[in-house]
């Protein structure tokens, strides 16, 4: 008896002696993807849990070190920021599309164009409802009335289409264009 009453005091002794294990994590993985975790919203029966729950998740994230939490607005600015020029993108695609085909359906097509091989560039400046302000031949193709034609059809295809969004109304980038006409086979 004596001998089981030691024996539980040394292992009570080991056991209120024995160290915490506590392991920090200083440094993620390189590259660590950024997430927001958005607050969580009851719907149960009964009582909600007393902690909040989206903070356990962003802890238990942020110490995998695979991820990198963010406040939600910050990654909702970040996402609404990114939407916007994709949006940006598409419209100038599209838009672009329209100039293209508006000034092509302008263009007269010079017979021996291909054979020739001719190929003009000329530069387009706009205004912001779609004036030509400018189509000047910046590399000519060597025949002064394909070069001409390729003035006409642009000067002709006035007001050519522009973007709703105003940003990329304005933006210099959507102001100056290079069109390059270079006649094909399947025209």
């Amino acid at each position: 008896m004596l001998a089981r009453l030691i024996l539980i005091l040394i292992l009570l002794s080991v056991s209120l002696n024995a160290a915490a294990l506590n392991i920090e994590i200083t440094r993620g993985a390189e590259g660590a993807l950024p997430v927001a975790v958005v607050p969580f919203g009851w719907a149960g029966p009964g009582v909600p849990p007393a902690e909040d729950v989206a903070d356990i998740v962003r802890n238990d994230l942020a110490r995998s070190g695979r991820f990198s939490t963010m406040p939600v607005k910050e990654r909702e600015a970040e996402l609404q920021a990114k939407m916007r020029q994709e949006q940006f993108a598409r419209e100038g695609m599209s838009v672009r599309a329209a100039i293209f085909n508006k000034v092509a359906d302008n263009w007269i097509y010079m017979p021996g164009a291909v054979e020739k091989g001719l190929k003009c560039t000329v530069r387009v400046r706009l205004g912001a409802n779609g004036t030509v302000l400018l189509a000047q031949v910046a590399k000519s193709s060597g025949d002064t009335a394909f070069d001409h034609s390729v003035e006409t059809a642009v000067r002709k295809s006035e007001p050519l289409p522009m973007p709703s969004t105003p940003e990329l109304r304005n933006h210099p980038d959507f102001r100056e264009h290079i069109f390059v006409f270079e006649p094909s086979q399947s025209r």
